[in-house]
């Protein structure tokens, strides 16, 4: 384990995440940064909580999630009542998913050290409905902020909510993105502009509010329209997507495939507090994004030189016309992004900042 973890007196940094490998926010906020860039120079121990089987069964309604739910549960009680020297922690969102503040707080205060929570979603917003969910869990996460020792969030929106919250310390961590695996494909002259959108189910409900405006630009030009990660979704927009299941395999091949990408949001407090992490997927691969216009895309896309914003129907419909008309446009921006994912959003650009939290946890 390294020098750090032989001192029998200093227990080894514990990663707490939510997920494993396959839960997207725990593999680029943990797994990536911290194994799979030696710049970092992780030496801890990285511990989810969700099994992989939960996030299939979860995503497909399978009621026998609830049962694997309480096994991870119970999972994560023992290993944290065997922990031995209250070693430091770096916990995803929550220690123990689903339970109140006050069982929690027992278990970080009696088997933990120093903590940091990292937040990189409006999870807090999640716990507010319905009625005995919020009396349950309302102000948890509030509360979680207000106890530990400091707050890692994806975005403004967060850190502005974590500070309100009265927590300690509050580090802004933008989530980086693998410009060595996803990078740009070959751009070779077609008939049909491809337009592309990639997630996961949770926000696949967004591209909904993209019907009204891909079935009249379908009616005017030749265009194909691709989705992966989405899962089973109803989505008649007039023209027929086709759809793509993620894997990492195949995620850096459907993006270099795509001419557009695309990133609708709805205004909600989940919503906002989404780190836009397809919008730096699709600069890494060198192409266009249009964007749902707020505060975080608004740090990621800078309208008119590597994208557009919009708000309403009309200037989704004049953004996206505009890019499926110019291919050069399209070249462009497409360049101008991989320079900024590569300069401002990559592994290796954002190794200072992971070097320095783990650094105040040691």
């Amino acid at each position: 384990m390294g020098p750090e973890t032989d001192n029998p007196k200093k227990p080894p940094l514990l990663v707490l995440c939510r997920y494993e490998r396959g839960g997207a926010s725990s593999r680029l906020r943990f797994f990536n940064p911290l194994q799979r860039n030696p710049a970092v120079r992780f030496s801890g121990l990285i511990k989810p909580f969700f099994m992989e089987t939960y996030l299939r069964w979860r995503h497909r309604h399978q009621p026998l999630a609830f049962f694997l739910y309480l096994h991870c549960l119970v999972r994560r009680m023992v290993f944290l009542v065997c922990l031995k020297n209250r070693p430091n922690a770096w916990i995803e969102i929550e220690l123990l998913p689903g339970l109140p503040f006050w069982i929690e707080n027992l278990f970080l205060t009696h088997c933990l050290g120093k903590v940091l929570l990292d937040l990189d979603d409006g999870f807090h917003s999640r716990y507010r409905s319905p009625l005995p969910l919020r009396l349950l869990l309302g102000n948890k996460m509030e509360k979680l902020m207000a106890r530990v020792d400091g707050v890692t969030v994806g975005n403004d929106f967060l850190q502005s909510f974590a500070r309100g919250c009265g927590a300690r310390e509050v580090r802004l961590l933008r989530t980086p993105v693998d410009t060595t695996r996803l990078t740009p494909g070959p751009r070779s002259p077609r008939d049909r502009v491809v337009i592309g959108w990639i997630g996961s189910p949770s926000t696949a409900p967004y591209l909904r509010m993209l019907a009204p405006v891909l079935r009249p630009l379908s009616e005017h030009h030749g265009l194909v329209f691709h989705i992966m990660g989405s899962g089973p979704i109803d989505f008649d927009v007039g023209l027929k997507p086709e759809f793509f299941e993620w894997s990492v395999a195949d995620e850096c091949g459907f993006l270099q495939q795509l001419d557009i990408g695309i990133a609708p949001q709805e205004p909600t407090e989940w919503a906002r507090g989404k780190s836009f992490y397809k919008i730096s997927q699709y600069m890494a691969a060198g192409i266009p994004v249009v964007a749902s216009d707020n505060e975080v895309s608004r740090s990621l896309v800078d309208a008119g030189e590597n994208g557009f914003l919009a708000r309403t129907t009309g200037e989704w419909i004049i953004a996206l016309e505009t890019l499926i008309n110019d291919a050069a446009l399209r070249q462009r921006m497409g360049r101008a992004n991989r320079i900024r994912a590569v300069d401002d959003f990559s592994l290796e650009s954002r190794s200072a900042d992971f070097r320095q939290i783990l650094s105040s946890l040691s």
